[in-house]
């Protein structure tokens, strides 16, 4: 029978969980130590009243600790104990596998796949070699705690107290994700408005999520004959095409670097489906409407598309309005050359 798994990505490996099990995914926010916790439990966070150990899965599987990310994320997983965070570097796609692609871990060094614990089996998938994590497992102490705490005596602290990004910034980011994930439901409903805080061009800018259908990393490009410079090409996306869009111009933005690695935002507009380019995707976050923060000032006023500015992380954020901005003349896309 086959099963359908997430894949996120691990210390540069990939591992897999089931998806039954997870409840949500978030970006990485402060968590808050707790005395007694092991070492690869950094602490534990609010998710909307409810306390969430979090376990870095980095450290749990390669005893190699490392700084904290902004762009790190949460996958919340339901155990018979209860819900458990699980910090990954990425999360990457969504994959159904075959009992085929499966078999157990291979036997190493005295070491049967029955004491591997944690990844007690592997698959093979799109050409990559997926360790199945036993998520239930990752919820159990170490059998050993000695050999644990001497493999950590020569790494740095686990991801909740290494300096990794450590700017203003990033901590208020880090800051303002604990404060949103520990709102109740009905106060994240209420009166709030839910954005994509991505950054472009040095600027960071919010989203609406309800035209957001996902996040990607940029893969090979095809250009596409007879359209404008802010169409950049197309790329392969889960056998589908994505057209790629390039709004830069439109927020009165300088070009990217020629050697910049940007980001893709897949968002719906028009009944159709776009990737739009930005520098780096940072988090989702609840914020107050636009109508109750600042309003447009000098060259912003002259954009329909930006639909105002609100705080967020002791910061200013303008809300883009996608569907506008891809609807506008300037950006629209001709048949006949």
């Amino acid at each position: 029978m086959s099963c359908t798994v997430l894949v996120v990505a691990v210390a540069g490996a990939r591992y897999a969980v089931d998806t039954s099990l997870v409840r949500e995914i978030v970006w990485l926010p402060d968590v808050t130590w707790i005395e007694g916790l092991p070492a690869y439990v950094p602490g534990v966070l609010d998710l909307r009243g409810r306390i969430v150990a979090v376990v870095d899965l980095g450290l749990r599987l390669t005893r190699q600790a490392r700084p904290r990310r902004i762009d790190d994320q949460v996958v919340v997983v339901a155990l018979e104990a209860g819900l458990l965070g699980l910090v990954v570097d990425e999360v990457l796609d969504v994959v159904e596998l075959e009992p085929a692609d499966i078999e157990p871990t291979p036997a190493w060094g005295g070491v049967d796949a029955g004491e591997s614990r944690l990844v007690p089996r592997v698959a093979k998938s799109a050409g990559f070699v997926l360790g199945l994590l036993d998520a239930q497992a990752l919820a159990l102490p170490e059998t050993d705690d000695r050999r644990l705490a001497a493999a950590l005596a020569a790494h740095a602290a686990p991801v909740s107290a290494a300096a990794g990004d450590d700017s203003p910034v990033a901590e208020g980011v880090f800051a303002a994700r604990a404060r949103h994930l520990a709102q109740s439901a009905d106060n994240d409903a209420e009166g709030l408005l839910p954005l994509a805080v991505i950054r472009l061009g040095g600027e960071r800018f919010g989203v609406a999520v309800d035209v957001v259908r996902g996040f990607c990393k940029l893969g090979p490009v095809t250009p596409v004959p007879c359209c404008p410079p802010h169409i950049v090409g197309q790329t392969p996306l889960r056998g589908d095409v994505l057209t790629l869009v390039d709004i830069r111009g439109e927020l009165h933005l300088p070009p990217a670097a020629p050697d910049a690695t940007p980001e893709v935002m897949m968002v719906e507009a028009g009944g159709a489906m776009l990737g739009v380019l930005v520098d780096e995707v940072l988090d989702v976050a609840y914020v107050m409407p636009p109508a109750t923060a600042t309003g447009h000032t000098g060259q912003e006023a002259r954009a329909a598309c930006l639909a105002g500015r609100v705080p967020f992380a002791d910061e200013v954020l303008t809300v883009i309005d996608v569907g506008v901005l891809l609807a506008q003349e300037a950006l629209a896309v001709r048949d006949e050359v």
